[in-house]
Order: C-alpha cells, then sequence, then structure tokens
C-alpha cells in the first residue's frame, strides 16, 4: 500500500504546473543511474547502449520511468531462459530516443491498447502475486506527456516487447546557453 500511495501521489503531482525541474541530462548518465537504481541480483540485468546524447529532463521522474519499465521487462523475461533487455537511447532527426527492449512473454495484441490504463494487469494472478497494482505503465505514460513526450510501445506474444520514448536532444549550442546562465 505504500508503494501504491507513493505512485498515486507521483501521480497527481504531474498534473501540477511546474512539477518538473527540467535540467540537461547525459543519456549515459541517466541509463546507468537507472541500473544501478535496480534491486540487487534482479535479472536479467539491461544491456546499456548510449548515443551520448544530452537531453532536458526531471532526472528524478526519468530515472524512475525507465526503472519502472526495467522492472517490467524482468518481470516478462521470468522462467524464459536467455531472455534479454536493452536500454538504450539512440539519436535520430534531432530527438534521443529511448527504448526498453525485452525478449520476454509479450503482450497479448488485444491488452496492448489499455497497458497504460491506470490498474490495468495483462496477467492480473501473476501482477498481484508480485505486488503489482496496475499503476506502473500509467505512472510511465504520465511522466513522458509531462515531458512532451508519449509512450509507445510495439510487442509480440512469446517476442518480447519494446517501450520507445523520444524528447528534443539539446544541442550543443542549447548546452553553451544552458552554462552560461548556470554561472
Amino acid at each position: 500500500l505504500e508503494n501504491l500511495s507513493r505512485s498515486l501521489l507521483a501521480l497527481m503531482g504531474l498534473d501540477q504546473a511546474g512539477a518538473l525541474e527540467l535540467v540537461p541530462c547525459q543519456d549515459a548518465g541517466l541509463l546507468l543511474q537507472t541500473v544501478r537504481s535496480l534491486p540487487q541480483g534482479s535479472t536479467p540485468v539491461p544491456r546499456v547502449i548510449s548515443a551520448g546524447c544530452v537531453v532536458r529532463v526531471d532526472r528524478s521522474l526519468w530515472v524512475d520511468m525507465l526503472r519502472n519499465l526495467i522492472l517490467n521487462a524482468q518481470r516478462a523475461c521470468q522462467g524464459i531462459e536467455g531472455a534479454t533487455i536493452t536500454l538504450r537511447c539512440e539519436r535520430r532527426a534531432g530527438q534521443a530516443v529511448f527504448t526498453v527492449t525485452d525478449t520476454g512473454c509479450g503482450i497479448p495484441a488485444a491488452d496492448l491498447p489499455r497497458v497504460t490504463e491506470a490498474f490495468y494487469m495483462v496477467d492480473k494472478s501473476r501482477s498481484r502475486a508480485e505486488g503489482g497494482s496496475g499503476i506502473g505503465l500509467a505512472l510511465c505514460a504520465r511522466i513522458a506527456n509531462a515531458h512532451g513526450a508519449k509512450l509507445e510501445i510495439t510487442s509480440t506474444e512469446h517476442v518480447g516487447t519494446t517501450v520507445t520514448i523520444a524528447v528534443p536532444e539539446v544541442l550543443p549550442s542549447e548546452r553553451e546557453a544552458d552554462n552560461d546562465t548556470q554561472s
């Protein structure tokens, strides 16, 4: 209940104006901080690939979002020998595109449109037994939306899932402006 309460408070707080503290962040730092935040011994450990992008995000919320996506991917990989997770950021047309890809159980096509609804769970018995509440992906979608982005989820049952979030990359000239204002 405590975790659910924190999640609900975070979800409600995203609606408040000025709730985000946007700062320039290196993608590598965000990715590594996310992996370090995972519970010790959780598997599979994500493979991390960075593109050297700088993005303007609320560091804490962005890491929380990526962490939750990885925890979901780890649950999807349970019991699947050789399953993998990749946490990546790549550059595409001025965007920093973050993805969490797993080779887990996948999401049935009929459930895919609803997975970001609060309290919706694909496998209710498994999720409840593992302490899930169905609020995680809804919170991730709200964090992405608060950053002007969208959580895009593609999945194939018995193959895996990819979650993608794209935000504008901070250009080198903008980074210099940030440094000038912080001096």
